[in-house]
């Protein structure tokens, strides 16, 4: 949704996608690629939303005048969803070989024994649990691939490098969001001096709605 967004506005969108990024994977391959996307030109705007705003700040630094957007994501990964929170030590061990082995429906009740959520969704995947969707896409990547990406994002932590960022900033969190808890966006809102923090009603998937977008439209016009 938010890239339609921003299609829709007449910005020219150019996405890098961990999951399918070929060679092994760092900051800077990630910067390459998306200066080959864009052709060149100096983005207006850096959007982050969950994993994808740890690699933000790295970008700032290189585009001072253009504005971020960050979405559910925070400085470092800082989780109490008990998978997000142990998965890149569990695909060391590997959990991932044992996890394609389980029929579907058996591995949705051990998350969710492990993981209960009481919370009630705006929208949801299919299973009823939008981590547990995100969880099955991330199963169809090779064993080294999803090991690779979690031990990069692990070891992300820019609690030292958002205090170096001049851009304008907003911050949107979910008061409800598991994955990246709004006290990570708060800890983002107090280290970027120029930023703007919102937290919204919903959890980590959930969070594009017309407040949000209204929101972000002030942002942007401004």
């Amino acid at each position: 949704m938010i890239y339609r967004y921003f299609s829709q506005k007449g910005y020219h969108v150019c996405c890098s996608y961990l999951y399918k990024m070929k060679g092994k994977l760092s900051l800077e391959k990630i910067k390459r690629e998306l200066a080959e996307l864009s052709k060149g030109a100096v983005p207006n705007v850096i959007v982050g939303v969950s994993i994808g705003g740890l690699l933000v700040p790295h970008l700032a630094l290189d585009y001072p005048e253009a504005k971020l957007v960050f979405v559910s994501s925070g400085a470092h990964l800082s989780p109490k969803n008990w998978f997000v929170r142990y998965g890149p030590g569990l695909c060391r061990v590997g959990l991932v070989k044992l996890a394609r082995f389980l029929n579907k429906k058996l591995l949705l009740k051990i998350y969710k024994l492990i993981n209960p959520n009481k919370v009630k969704r705006r929208s949801v995947g299919q299973s009823g649990d939008e981590l547990f969707d995100n969880l099955e896409k991330v199963l169809e990547l090779p064993d080294s691939r999803i090991r690779e990406i979690a031990d990069f994002v692990s070891k992300i932590d820019n609690s030292d490098l958002l205090t170096k960022i001049k851009n304008k900033t907003v911050i949107f969190s979910g008061d409800k969001d598991s994955v990246m808890p709004y006290k990570q966006g708060k800890k983002m809102s107090r280290l970027i001096k120029n930023s703007r923090f919102f937290v919204l009603k919903g959890k980590h998937n959930d969070l594009v709605d017309e407040e949000m977008l209204k929101n972000l439209d002030g942002f942007l016009e401004d």
